[in-house]
């Protein structure tokens, strides 16, 4: 099976080091990235190859996520984790509304279906 992820790219040496070995723990192929710097030289389009449990695995979107808000909001390294724990609630929270019928209207904008 096959995806396509849309992430930003820190501009520094080893940041794409970096997202590559999150692909890698989930057991995934990467098989193209591109970028269009004149349109935004960070934001990069990373296609995958996997099986379908590995490709979906929403790992890569919260690592990207957090990643993003941290930079965004100025929180340290040492945070990472319990922003992570708790954007994973966030997003659970949400799905589960999401099946329930209620809130469907207000469901948050990036919940991965």
């Amino acid at each position: 099976m096959r995806k396509t992820y849309i992430t930003t790219m820190p501009d520094h040496i080893g940041a794409f080091l970096k997202a590559s070995e999150c692909f890698a723990k989930l057991g995934v192929n990467i098989t193209r990235v591109s970028y269009n710097k004149a349109v935004d030289s960070h934001m990069l389009f990373i296609d995958v190859e996997g099986q379908p449990d590995q490709v979906y695995d929403n790992t890569i979107f919260y690592q990207s996520f957090v990643s993003g808000l941290m930079r965004r909001i100025g929180l340290s390294e040492d945070q990472r984790d319990n922003l992570l724990i708790n954007t994973n609630l966030v997003m659970q929270i949400s799905k589960s509304r999401q099946k329930r019928g209620s809130d469907s209207q207000r469901a948050l904008p990036w919940t991965m279906g």
